[in-house]
């Protein structure tokens, strides 16, 4: 990224996120109630029941036991989710999908799809077939225009006044700061885009996403509190006082989300624990306890609060008052896409020297407060610890679904190289002594041992017959997993499906796009050509020359249409419907 707004987006999302807000006293006014869920730390090896908050609503609304995770992967993984959920659509699924998981760039786009009231064919777009001239120009559908237009420098500007130093060369700027971000305020009070919190520091990279991937289509996503769906809205509205209206709520014909992020939580100069967190609309929290954070779900409009006291047995009491610290889809989505965090909180891949300014440049993305919860009684709030990546743990957001122990699951594996190649994959199936910036692989195992072979073989099979990489098999066993609390069950019948240019695929194409994607001189490559160079597997940051995360029209279109291919063509289909209980999903009508 070059230019004079290419350093200032870097110096907005790296700049010190300064000082910490400091709780309030033990007197707390204007405190609210809020309800929370003790989760037991032995779930996990135990033999007691448990019933999810939202099971009773899920059990009238949502009768079909399946599962839908969408992986990690920036705006690739993004485009791809567009295509996916577009194919799932398309095949009649989506009305039977009880659940859908994501994390990091896959939640970029299932975020939206869960809050969006509008028509889901005009923001996802269409089954159509792709035309070489319009597929350059015009992104398929209003997501898909949101990745192509999801270029960081425009919106990091806004954010620089905040980062600005007392003093540049010796002369003090203290004064033309405070005049740049009243006048950044009064013009956002006059376009209605006020954001929360707006000189919080740790909060620049939730105003930034949201402005991209929320402002527009999900109103308020960027500033308002959100709920599952009205109902609970209401009920959290009886709680904190907050009107009803003032909380984003999802259609009532979406399935329940459960998007994925970690607390990052330094523990010296040791490599940090990362502990996984779960954002819902219904509650928010880490299901373990790791010492005096985690084992509580709270209602998400509470989490981050620096105030808690004892209530009842079903709620406690939190501050500041409604109003205050609301937490927003945009810190959702910007703590489970928040990719670069661990990197500079690391720093090892950098001289000694430059470690601290790389920590403190994380310092931009998000931290909240963590709520405990033990006996009913809560411990002090946390400080401000960082919610970073969902991919820093489950990178393919499968663990939500084993939690719950969905019986039929697809996941969706948007990944940024081949299958054989996926050490992301192969992570669910034994440990792997791998803890960088990308995150722990350590703790991730869940299936046998024997089942990564498995699942290879089949991918193999599956795409040397010229189809998509697609595996699907029945009756697994879930091992019990400490970390995630996750309790062992028998009869999980799984879909592994991968982004692959298939063969069948490329044959589809009109012949000029087949040339893009199979340029016949690889030593004079059309500009067409070169925008695919790295087709599916785009890079997660700098795909494209001058942008972080934007992806081109071209890029995009062609990758959602590939998804959408990977489970509405008939084999996949085939195998789907084979692999799931009988009944589960209808046999798609032709297309």
């Amino acid at each position: 990224m070059k230019g004079l707004a290419g350093l200032l987006v870097i110096a907005t999302i790296g700049a010190s996120a300064g000082a910490r807000v400091a709780a309030q006293s033990a007197s707390c006014p204007d405190c609210v109630p809020a309800a929370f869920w003790e989760v037991s730390p032995t779930f996990w090896s135990g033999n007691a029941a448990e019933a999810m908050p939202e099971s009773k609503g899920l059990d009238t609304a949502r009768t079909a036991d399946v599962g839908v995770a969408f992986s990690g992967g920036g705006t690739r993984s993004a485009s791809a989710t567009i295509g996916q959920l577009r194919g799932l659509q398309a095949n009649g699924w989506l009305e039977k999908v009880r659940y859908v998981t994501a994390v990091s760039g896959g939640s970029w786009a299932a975020v939206p799809f869960t809050y969006y009231h509008g028509q889901l064919s005009d923001l996802l777009g269409t089954l159509q077939p792709l035309n070489a001239t319009t597929i350059e120009q015009v992104p398929a559908g209003l997501l898909a225009e949101r990745v192509v237009h999801s270029g960081l420098g425009h919106v990091g500007l806004q954010e620089v006044p905040s980062f600005l130093p007392d003093a540049v060369a010796g002369v003090d700027i203290t004064q033309l700061r405070k005049s740049l971000v009243t006048a950044r305020s009064a013009l956002r009070k006059i376009r209605k885009r006020e954001v929360p919190d707006a000189e919080r520091q740790n909060k620049t990279y939730a105003h930034m996403l949201g402005k991209v991937f929320l402002d527009g289509l999900i109103p308020d996503g960027n500033r308002h509190p959100y709920a599952w769906n009205l109902a609970t809205a209401i009920e959290m509205s009886v709680l904190s006082g907050q009107p009803t209206k003032d909380f984003v709520v999802a259609p009532e014909n979406r399935p329940f989300l459960i998007v994925g992020g970690t607390l990052v939580q330094r523990v010296g100069h040791e490599y940090p624990r990362l502990i996984p967190v779960e954002y819902t609309g219904l509650y928010t929290g880490v299901r373990q306890q790791f010492g005096t954070v985690g084992g509580t779900y709270l209602s998400p409009w509470a989490y981050d609060r620096l105030y808690l006291a004892p209530r009842s047995d079903s709620t406690v009491l939190v501050g500041p008052g409604p109003l205050g610290r609301p937490f927003t889809l945009a810190d959702v989505i910007a703590s489970s896409g928040a990719a670069p965090q661990l990197e500079l909180m690391l720093g090892d891949k950098v001289p000694e020297r430059l470690r601290g300014p790389l920590r403190r440049m994380s310092e931009a993305f998000p931290a909240f407060a963590n709520v405990a919860v033990r006996g009913a009684v809560p411990g002090a709030a946390s400080a401000e610890l960082a919610h970073g990546d969902g991919g820093f743990t489950d990178n393919l957001a499968v663990m939500p679904l084993l939690v719950r122990q969905v019986h039929n699951i697809i996941v969706f594996v948007n990944s940024s190289s081949p299958y054989d190649g996926n050490d992301q994959l192969q992570s669910y199936f034994m440990p792997l002594r791998v803890r960088d910036g990308n995150g722990d692989k350590s703790m991730n195992p869940v299936f046998e041992k024997d089942g990564y072979r498995t699942v290879i073989d089949g991918l193999n099979a599956a795409t040397r017959a010229g189809g998509g990489a697609i595996y699907c098999d029945r009756g697994w066993t879930v091992l019990g997993n400490e970390v995630y609390n996750i309790r062992g069950y028998k009869g999980l019948n799984i879909c592994w499906v991968y982004n692959y240019a298939a063969d069948a695929w490329k044959g589809s194409l009109p012949s000029a796009i087949k040339e893009w994607v199979n340029p016949p001189d690889k030593k004079h490559l059309s500009k067409q050509a070169k925008q695919l160079a790295h087709f599916p597997y785009y890079s997660t940051f700098g795909e494209n020359k001058n942008g972080v995360i934007k992806l081109k029209a071209l890029q995009v279109n062609l990758l959602a249409d590939l998804a959408a291919w990977s489970v509405t063509n008939p084999v996949s289909t085939a195998a789907i419907l084979r692999a799931f209980d009988a009944g589960v999903l209808p046999v798609p009508t032709s297309k």
